[in-house]
């Protein structure tokens, strides 16, 4: 059997969490751990493949994206409403995405897709 893929989605807005997760449920057979907030020990000791994080959230700005807590080698997918480009990868691998994008099943379906064939 094949390994699912872990996915950690954290986003202190309980309405996205819960859309981006049925949506993310749609695309495929994978493992999504919803959470509204984090610990560094949570975040560090799971082995997670991918962590899609809203920016707003306040472990997300303070320390995922300036990667202070260690991903493990998971890809990190960092979404908010503010960013105006669709998507976008930064030189450190680390993908920004705009919420709006995230709101189609399709573009969620895409951007999992990109990631697993990584």
């Amino acid at each position: 059997m094949k390994n699912k893929l872990k996915i950690l989605l954290i986003d202190n807005n309980s309405m996205r969490l819960r859309d981006f997760a049925l949506l993310m449920q749609c695309c495929g057979d994978f493992c999504i751990n919803p959470k509204s907030t984090v610990s560094q020990n949570d975040y560090e000791s799971s082995s997670y493949d991918v962590v899609f994080a809203h920016h707003n959230n306040k472990e997300v700005r303070d320390y995922i994206v300036d990667d202070d807590w260690s991903s493990n080698g998971a890809i990190i997918v960092i979404f908010s409403g503010s960013f105006s480009k669709d998507k976008e990868m930064d030189p450190y691998g680390v993908r920004w995405v705009s919420a709006s994008y995230l709101e189609k099943k399709e573009n969620i379906c895409v951007l999992l897709q990109e990631v697993f064939e990584k």
